[in-house]
């Protein structure tokens, strides 16, 4: 596990290139992703792409190299945008999406418009101000269970088991807000 403020001298200029500079030291680098819910409390998410990770995590590679994630050469490591515009845009290509604030720390891999990081925590939940329902577009006022997964929900459209935005915030620890789209 590295430690904040670790030399890590691992930067891409851009996806895929191959110049490499020494920044210096990392100490914490924000990140903006989204993410479909699927556990509260412990809180766990499930990645637009693939995999699943808790609310404080250390990205695994589960390449035969065995490496330390991210690894230049390697996909591994938990991505994210730098700017929250690029993640929200995401957020219209599938009901039920949220958006995620996360600090990302030890080391880092930086591309155009984001970066891949060794571990994150979760700072922060953005539900979508609509309702997930198809063809609903009431205010957003719940999250409730839905299949595997956790959906906004309008009033109307609350399952018996939703749980109010102050509820949800006690159940997962982090700050839930309601996001103007």
């Amino acid at each position: 596990m590295a430690q904040i403020g670790e030399k890590y001298p691992y930067q891409i200029n851009n996806y895929g290139g191959n110049q490499i500079e020494d920044i210096g030291l990392i100490e914490v680098s924000n990140g903006w992703k989204v993410a479909h819910i699927i556990h509260l409390n412990p809180l766990i998410l499930s990645g637009l792409s693939h995999g699943i990770y808790s609310q404080s995590e250390v990205s695994t590679c589960y390449s035969r190299d065995q490496h330390v994630a991210p690894f230049i050469g390697c996909a591994c490591g938990f991505y994210s945008f730098y700017e929250k515009s690029r993640a929200s845009d995401l957020l219209t290509y599938a009901r039920g999406l949220v958006l995620v604030k996360v600090e990302n720390y030890g080391k880092i891999i930086f591309h155009t418009y984001g970066q891949r990081s060794q571990e994150q925590d979760i700072i922060s939940l953005s539900l979508p101000n609509k309702c997930s329902k198809i063809f609903c577009s009431n205010n957003t006022t719940n999250l409730s269970q839905f299949k595997n997964k956790y959906k906004q929900r309008c009033d109307k459209h609350a399952s018996n088991t939703s749980l109010n935005l102050s509820a949800l915030r006690a159940n997962t620890g982090v700050d839930i807000d309601i996001l103007a789209l």
